[in-house]
């Protein structure tokens, strides 16, 4: 699969090389993390739901850390033009739930089954949404 990637990537007329550092990071924190919360599970006495506390609480830290080192897209929040429009609100908190439920989720697959069980999955998952996307827009074109 890596050497596909890095195949696919080479025709790439738009080559950035900080894009694709970005997404190698992304996969190896991925796995590390799916990796690391099965170890957790199997091998200390910490419930399940304190690993998941634990993991969001953490991601939610770095990404404040993260955000407030670049005030340019804290400025970019605050003069977001749909952030008072109740409409969007809802659709934002909305979406801010079912990503817990897909990460309470996706923690389940990984206690009950192995890491590697929760990634094929995941990109399963992934493909069939990409598939059921297309055909709606094939439909819409025809």
């Amino acid at each position: 699969m890596v050497f596909g990637a890095v195949l696919a990537g080479l025709a790439d007329l738009s080559f950035d090389p900080v894009g694709y550092l970005f997404i190698f990071g992304n996969n190896i924190f991925t796995a590390l993390n799916g990796v690391i919360m099965k170890r957790t599970l199997t091998s200390s006495n910490i419930s399940k739901m304190a690993v998941l506390y634990y993991n969001s609480l953490f991601g939610a830290v770095f990404m404040t850390t993260l955000l407030f080192c670049r005030p340019r897209e804290l400025q970019a929040i605050k003069n977001f033009p749909s952030l008072k429009d109740p409409t969007f609100l809802i659709v934002f908190f909305l979406a801010a739930g079912t990503g817990s439920i897909l990460n309470y989720a996706t923690f389940l697959c990984t206690h009950h089954n192995s890491a590697l069980t929760t990634t094929v999955v995941g990109c399963l998952k992934n493909l069939a949404g990409a598939i059921f996307g297309a055909s709606l827009y094939l439909w819409r074109v025809v």
